[in-house]
C-alpha cells in the first residue's frame, strides 16, 4: 500500500483552501518543484533577448543560449536552496561560455565605450583643478 503524500489536502480542506495548485513543469528530482526561475535566469534571458535583437547572435547561437539558460537556473536553484558550492562548481565553465559568445566586456569589441571613457578622460584632464583657498 502507497503512503499517502503529506502534502495532498485531507478531507474538507478544499473547501476552505481552494483546490491544490497544478504541478510545476519539470517538477520532481532533487529539487522538488523544478528548477526555479530567478533573477539570474531572468537577466540571462533579456541579455540573451539584447544580443539577438542587436544582430549580435545568429540562430547558429541559440544552442549555446539554452546552455547559458540551463546555466543561470542552476545559479537560481543554489541560491533558493542555500547551496553556495554550486556556483564553484560551474562558475568558470559559464564564464567561458559567455566569453565564447561575446557576452562578456573582455571579450566583445567595445570601441565605443573605449572611445567614450577616453573622451572623458580627456575633457576632465583638460579642465582646470579649482583650490578653494580656506
Amino acid at each position: 500500500m502507497p503512503r499517502p503524500n503529506p502534502a495532498d489536502p485531507k478531507e474538507g480542506q478544499d473547501a476552505l483552501f481552494g483546490p491544490s495548485p497544478a504541478p510545476k513543469p519539470n517538477a520532481g528530482g532533487k529539487m522538488s518543484g523544478g528548477l526555479p526561475e530567478g533573477d539570474a535566469t531572468t537577466a540571462m534571458r533579456r541579455s540573451l533577448a539584447f544580443a539577438q535583437t542587436e544582430g549580435g547572435h545568429t540562430p547558429m547561437d541559440e544552442g549555446s543560449g539554452e546552455v547559458l539558460i540551463a546555466y543561470a537556473r542552476a545559479v537560481d536553484g543554489a541560491v533558493k536552496h542555500g547551496t553556495p558550492y554550486v556556483l564553484g562548481k560551474i562558475g568558470q565553465p559559464l564564464v567561458d561560455l559567455l566569453g565564447a559568445m561575446h557576452m562578456t566586456p573582455d571579450s566583445r569589441d567595445d570601441t565605443a565605450g573605449t572611445e567614450a571613457i577616453a573622451a572623458l578622460v580627456a575633457e576632465l584632464g583638460a579642465t582646470e583643478p579649482v583650490h578653494e583657498d580656506g
